[in-house]
């Protein structure tokens, strides 16, 4: 054989080890990236505490990231993985009514593989990751976030979920808090709090309706419940005439239901700072009642 053929096949030879190794280093890439996505959906939504957990931290465990061993990610409790020409990736996620308390994490959008994602009827908050607009490949009606106190002030996410979401406009079932939230001064003892009632107002809750404490240290008063999430104003009474400003927050509460057997309370809104301003002038014969928004 020729020097010349015989370093032709070495070459080839080593060709075929080195890509080999590429690919398969690539392949590893992908999963440890779709494994710590699934570690940080457990870790933010409190996994230890979810109803079925099972495979997730079942021993022996990885030395790195404390989780069941890598290889077995098919076998925790609500993952689906597939495998195609060698590559494994995560296709389903399905826990739904499974305890899920916190919120989604942004690692959710290295799941580009998914068809399925079910996280309905938990207890999840907050804004969704803009993230989430990665997962193109979620087949129509397989996305599935009804009955959380979700929301996004992103319209092209919003309207990108929608096309995913079953049975479309995940937003009508999300606890969230009101807006528009206001605070007008009548007189020196009396305050009217008003709002836009959310859209998801169909199942038994309430709004709470709190006056911020000024020390850091105490909790905050809860003033009132409203007797449905129909209402939209409250008029606050009685207030100490020695204090010219007060500050409130609220929040909706969901009772649990037929789909959701949580009770589902919104983060709370904004500050608002109700302030009456006094004149100083010798006539002291009016009262200017202005509003405004803490941001």
């Amino acid at each position: 054989m020729k020097k010349s053929e015989l370093f032709l096949i070495l070459h080839t030879f080593l060709f075929m080890i080195i890509g080999a190794n590429i690919t398969n280093a690539s392949d590893t890439l992908q999963e440890r990236r779709e494994r710590r996505a699934l570690i940080a959906l457990y870790i933010s939504t409190d996994g230890d505490n979810w109803k079925n957990k099972s495979g997730w931290k079942e021993a022996p465990l990885d030395n790195d990231d404390g989780f069941a061993l890598p290889g077995t990610e098919d076998n925790w409790f609500g993952v689906s993985v597939s495998t195609n020409s060698g590559i494994t990736a995560v296709v389903g996620i399905e826990l739904s009514n499974n305890s899920l308390e916190g919120s989604i994490p942004l690692e959710i959008g290295d799941l580009i593989d998914l068809i399925t994602l079910d996280l309905s009827s938990n207890k999840l908050t907050g804004s969704i990751p803009t993230e989430m607009g990665n997962l193109t490949n979620l087949s129509e009606g397989n996305l599935n976030l009804k009955y959380n106190a979700l929301h996004t002030s992103d319209t092209t996410l919003a309207d990108f979920l929608d096309t995913k979401q079953k049975d479309g406009n995940w937003q009508s079932t999300q606890t969230i808090p009101p807006k528009q939230f206001k605070a007008e001064i009548k007189n020196a003892t009396i305050v009217r709090l008003s709002w836009v009632p959310i859209p998801f107002s169909y199942y038994d809750g309430e709004y709470e309706i709190y006056m911020v404490n000024s020390n850091p240290e105490k909790d905050n008063t809860l003033l009132y419940s409203t007797a449905t999430k129909k209402v939209d104003y409250y008029t606050v009474t009685d207030l100490d005439t020695n204090n010219n400003t007060y500050t409130f927050i609220m929040r909706t509460k969901t009772e649990k239901h037929n789909f959701n057997q949580n009770t589902i309370y919104s983060e709370f809104t904004n500050e608002v700072i109700a302030k009456e301003i006094i004149p100083v002038d010798d006539s002291g014969c009016f009262i200017e009642s202005i509003f405004c928004r803490q941001k």
